[in-house]
């Protein structure tokens, strides 16, 4: 067990940050006094979520129509205003939180339908490629910010697509191609030790990580994997884990 935790959402860290009891807020949720709550782990989107203060944004947004294959326009100013200081503040409480990244959507401009909401992924080598450096920008960029990512996610509820609120598909077989060809090899590569974890959705679907990790290419990269509680039996993941012990061993 290597924490407990929520999700520090962008309208979550607005409200903390705007309060005029911040300070009193971050203490009693991350504190460990005995009338504090002690949160050791949280879950931080990348970009939108759900749960918006702002309008919804990424690390990469461009004008319509336009590409941005080498991220030129990558940033993460935004997170600056309110959530990376709450962050911040955070572990000043708690030293020790870990921090699970996870998009609830790639850049418009890497998706079918240009929107933040529904949609797929542009199912072509060189937007996974760029979607690949996109999550290693993110790392290396809160870890300039102090801020280190100890593992990720790589699609919110991947088997979901609303058009009013920030979602996209990403199937079995584009997990795999993502992991196994581009995300995990560049993390390799950079020596990035963020650790990876597949699916984050229901128990009831867990046919999903399932053939997501029955590619060894893949397993190799995999770390574990997230799962949601909104459907399914609450013994899955422990099911999971005693069929794939060895999930989580690293080759570098």
């Amino acid at each position: 067990m290597e924490g407990f935790g929520a999700a520090m959402t962008n309208s979550a860290a607005y409200i903390i940050y705007n309060s005029p009891i911040r300070h009193q807020i971050l203490r009693d949720l991350f504190g460990n006094g005995d009338s504090q709550l002690g949160i050791s782990y949280i879950r931080l989107p990348m970009g939108c979520s759900d749960f918006n203060a702002l309008e919804v944004y990424t690390f990469n947004d461009i004008p319509s129509g336009q590409t941005d294959f080498i991220l030129d326009h990558f940033s993460i100013d935004k997170d600056r205003a309110f959530v990376i200081p709450v962050i911040k503040e955070a572990l000043l409480v708690n030293p020790n939180l870990k921090i699970m990244a996870t998009p609830w959507s790639a850049p418009a401009w890497m998706k079918n339908n240009r929107n933040l909401n529904g949609g797929d992924f542009v199912d072509s080598w060189n937007y996974w490629h760029s979607y690949a450096m996109y999550f290693a920008k993110c790392i290396e960029a809160y870890k300039a910010e102090g801020i280190n990512i100890e593992s990720l996610t790589v699609q919110n509820e991947p088997i979901l697509s609303r058009d009013d609120y920030p979602t996209m598909v990403m199937t079995v077989n584009q997990q795999k191609a993502f992991i196994r060809d581009h995300l995990g090899p560049l993390f390799r590569q950079k020596n990035i030790q963020t650790k990876i974890l597949v699916f984050d959705h229901n128990w009831s679907d867990s046919w999903f990580p399932e053939q997501v990790i029955s590619d060894v290419k893949v397993k190799q990269y995999v770390a574990g994997v997230a799962w949601h509680g909104y459907s399914g039996r609450h013994d899955t993941p422990s099911y999971f884990h005693e069929k794939h012990e060895d999930v989580g061993t690293r080759p570098w």
